[in-house]
């Protein structure tokens, strides 16, 4: 009988476990790679997926529950699921519906299989190959290592010799154990302690332009909106968070923060950020779901210049990165924080820059148009994919390469029409060039033109204008209140959050 063997899973892991369980059909946590390819050894690379699924336990777990508590249940072997389908006859509207179909597929967690595998076979020697994994077994940095080595096994397997390809020089299992052990001693209780003080206080939501109220449970229901910075822009972005010490992503984010500030009126924004998760060196080659997120809460109060935005910004993102190893859900459930029926937990707006390798590997991820990764002797070509999920209110993903960065917006459309989306990102553009041209400039007279709308179509007395309008920290205290009281009132009282 093959070997099989229980494990702890990760803080992270447990998190997406109880996630699942409380909705079994939910598919926002999958996580596709739709790629197109030419002249496809379909044998081949069938053989190093599941080769890949032999190097890392974590493909071939799954997560019962016995006596009710999650584990993770390593496999000596576990297929990988290979589903091949003919789409040489489909119109374009059909393959679309079929990749969709194919890409929210729920998973059992319980169950086999932990990765599946769809080839859509088209004309003229094209294959539409579809990886499908739950959140629980990968992160961004373990996709990047899983597309690495397949092209390594792919070619091997062809060639019919081994590969060059040394085992990792750890396990998840190993990580998981570690961070048990830190979460229970002194630095755990450390890091605690540093987020509470950081987090205290903090605004339940950061309330942004919506277009229709907020339902009252969360659907994931989200759109998407691929834009690019031009080239010149980017160059002086550069070359301003160079003068002012920060990297490229400081910059961005809190171009990012600006914006939001200027669009929703709070001065005290929070946005949640993806760090790595790895502890040390030996984890960098293991696959697994280490990725957490860390809130960077950055004030916006005293009417700072934009080059005091960014020193704000750097030292609060300085702090996040080295208090990184509590994971979030846990500080969730310690600090508690006020919730709402369909609002998450301390931040509901998203950011990220990927660079270098991970730009590319994140055009997979987002299906946007541009280079083929290629991988060995396999080129993936980004396809785009109908129907992503929006984890929060609105992330900006950004993957930046020499002169050029792209910029993706997912929303939540339960939230935000695309014509909403669209004018967002031309503010953003807008205020990095305001901001670039004069970094002293007042954060509070950058262009926005959502604010600016905002404040055309308001009533007298609106709450949200007063707050903008404010002149002092007394009077923006004060319509805080009121602003969040009449938003508050709005949504209890929309026909979408009645029984």
């Amino acid at each position: 009988m093959a070997e099989i063997r229980d494990i702890p899973l990760s803080f992270g892991q447990r998190a997406l476990w109880f996630v699942q369980k409380l909705a079994p059909g939910a598919t926002a946590y999958n996580v596709s790679l739709p790629a197109r390819t030419q002249g496809l050894d379909v044998a081949a690379f069938c053989a190093a997926w599941q080769a890949l699924a032999g190097r890392h336990p974590v493909l071939r777990t799954t997560c019962p529950a016995p006596g009710g508590q999650p584990v993770g249940r390593v496999h000596a072997e576990l297929p990988v699921e290979v589903i091949e389908i003919d789409a040489s006859g489909w119109s374009a509207a059909e393959l679309d519906r079929g990749l969709g179909e194919a890409a929210h597929r729920p998973f059992r967690l319980e169950d086999a299989p932990a990765v599946r595998l769809f080839l859509f076979h088209r004309p003229d020697g094209e294959t539409i190959t579809l990886p499908s994994l739950h959140h629980l077994s990968i992160d961004f940095s373990s996709l990047a290592i899983l597309l690495d080595e397949l092209g390594v096994l792919y070619d091997a397997i062809r060639a019919g010799r081994r590969p060059a390809l040394l085992p990792p020089a750890a396990t998840y299992e190993e990580f998981a154990r570690w961070q048990a052990e830190m979460l229970a001693g002194p630095r755990g209780a450390e890091l605690e302690e540093l987020w509470r003080h950081r987090l205290a206080g903090a605004p339940p939501v950061l309330e942004l332009p919506a277009d229709r109220p907020r339902p009252a449970g969360q659907t994931f229901a989200g759109g998407s909106l691929a834009v690019a910075l031009p080239e010149e822009l980017t160059r002086g972005a550069r070359a301003l968070a160079a003068a002012e010490g920060v990297t490229l992503a400081t910059l961005l984010l809190a171009a990012f923060q600006a914006l939001l500030f200027r669009i929703s009126g709070q001065d005290d924004v929070l946005v949640g950020c993806p760090v790595p998760g790895r502890p040390s060196s030996r984890f960098r080659e293991v696959v697994g779901y280490f990725v957490n997120s860390v809130v960077v809460r950055t004030s916006l109060s005293g009417l700072p210049g934009f080059r005091e935005l960014l020193a704000r910004v750097r030292e609060r993102v300085a702090e996040a990165e080295a208090w990184q190893d509590f994971p979030f859900p846990l500080l969730v459930e310690r600090l508690r924080p006020p919730r709402e029926a369909g609002v998450a937990p301390f931040f509901q707006v998203f950011f990220v820059l990927y660079d270098g390798e991970e730009e590319r590997v994140s055009r997979l991820l987002t299906g946007q148009a541009g280079a083929t990764l290629r991988t060995g002797s396999l080129e993936l070509a980004p396809f785009p994919l109908g129907g992503r999920a929006a984890m929060f209110d609105l992330s900006l993903l950004m993957g930046a390469a020499g002169d050029r960065v792209a910029a993706t917006f997912q929303y939540s459309s339960d939230l935000f029409e695309a014509a909403t989306i669209e004018r967002l990102a031309a503010d953003y553009t807008d205020l990095i060039a305001a901001a670039v041209a004069d970094p002293a400039r007042p954060v509070a007279t950058l262009p926005a033109s959502l604010g600016a709308a905002r404040r055309s179509a308001a009533a007298p007395g609106d709450p949200a204008v007063s707050f903008l309008d404010a002149e002092s920290s007394s009077d923006r205290a004060a319509t805080r209140r009121a602003l969040l009281d009449r938003q508050k009132r709005l949504r209890a009282a929309s026909p979408r959050n009645r029984p």
